[in-house]
């Protein structure tokens, strides 16, 4: 068996079905594409009739190194491989073979996949999101190396393996979520760039610890989301966005719930408590808020523009820090200091709490 190079990674050509032959065997130019690049050879289509692929060790006494990605999707006959949508699989859709590195956006993986194949998402380059249906049950060895901009994994209860370095490599990587029971994994599956993940696994999950692959682990109640919430009340269904005001109270629903108030019933929100360099304010908190919300403090100095907290303005003069103090002055509350500093303080400034959505919910 032997393994040919694919850019910077490595495809295990057996998985695919090719056989690879020991001693040399001369390509005709009418059945395979090729070209040769620094005395290598890179198979890049093939326009035989054969439902079966032989690929030889070498071509006029040049090594094979490299399969194109797209080397076989343009072929009517090979009838161990099947295609949709530019992604490689097997004949059945059962094994998800190659994702073409440059495809852009979010990817479903089709419900029929069970196997994802060495290497298959390596070095990938847009793609930030992946989701996959129940029947997934292995992911394999460095299957999502180097995915520069994968940032949000939702994994089905159905995995029960991980192979070796599946995650190594990718430096945005934030969220890894896990339905079912902790899998079996390879060595260093996170390693390399995506150490700054976090690991969450639903609620009622065995096998987990306070770290898997090195990482830390939060139990996750996927019934604690913003839509389970926002059902629970009798509002028509125009009434029931994260930015809908039904009580017309001036906070919209998703503020409602970080608060931990009723979006049916009017309430006062924030309260300003002090006005100076340290703005102080208290407004009620949820301790019990869906897990798919974010609570974010911004600030303005004209209402047009609006900065996150601990940034600076576009001039880079005035800079406002907020720090929080849970269940103060009393349970249930939380106060705020907005702290203003810089070398240009501001005769005054305008503070917002924004609540946001994690997407991967």
């Amino acid at each position: 068996m032997k393994i040919l190079k694919q850019g910077n990674s490595f495809w295990l050509l057996s998985s695919l079905l090719i056989a690879l032959l020991g001693s040399p065997f001369k390509l005709a130019a009418e059945t395979f594409w090729y070209r040769v690049v620094n005395d290598e050879v890179t198979i890049t289509g093939y326009a035989g009739t054969e439902e079966t692929v032989i690929v030889p060790d070498t071509v006029d006494g040049l090594p094979v190194t490299r399969i194109g990605v797209e080397a076989f999707l343009e072929s009517d006959s090979v009838s161990t491989f099947s295609r949709m949508r530019g992604v490689l699989f097997d004949k059945e859709r059962a094994t998800l073979l190659i994702y073409p590195p440059g495809k852009r956006g979010e990817y479903y993986v089709p419900g029929s996949v069970s196997t994802i194949a060495d290497y298959a998402f390596a070095y990938t380059v847009e793609l930030a999101t992946i989701r996959f249906d129940e029947g997934l049950e292995t992911i394999g060895n460095r299957a999502f190396l180097n995915s520069s901009s994968l940032e949000s994994v939702v994994l089905p209860a159905s995995v029960v393996s991980l192979g070796e370095q599946a995650f190594a490599g990718c430096p945005e990587l934030e969220h890894v979520y896990f339905k079912g029971n902790a899998p079996v994994h390879g060595d260093n599956f996170f390693d390399n760039g995506a150490e700054q993940a976090v690991v969450y696994y639903q609620l009622g999950g065995s096998g987990w610890e306070s770290r898997y692959g090195g990482l830390p682990t939060i139990e996750w109640d996927p019934e604690a989301t913003y839509a389970a919430w926002i059902a629970s009340y009798s509002l028509d269904e125009h009434e029931m966005g994260l930015q809908d005001d039904p009580d017309h109270d001036g906070q919209p629903n998703g503020m409602e719930n970080l608060f931990g108030t009723n979006p049916t019933q009017a309430s006062a929100g924030l309260v300003v408590v002090e006005i100076g360099e340290t703005t102080t304010f208290v407004h009620p908190y949820n301790a019990a808020s869906a897990k798919d919300l974010v609570l974010a403090y911004q600030w303005s100095l004209d209402l047009r523009q609006f900065y996150n907290a601990d940034s600076y303005d576009d001039a880079g003069l005035t800079r406002v820090a907020f720090s929080t103090q849970l269940d103060t002055p009393s349970a249930g509350l939380a106060t705020v200091a907005a702290s203003i500093n810089g070398s240009e303080l501001p005769r005054r400034i305008f503070v917002r709490i924004q609540a946001t959505q994690d997407p991967v919910f």
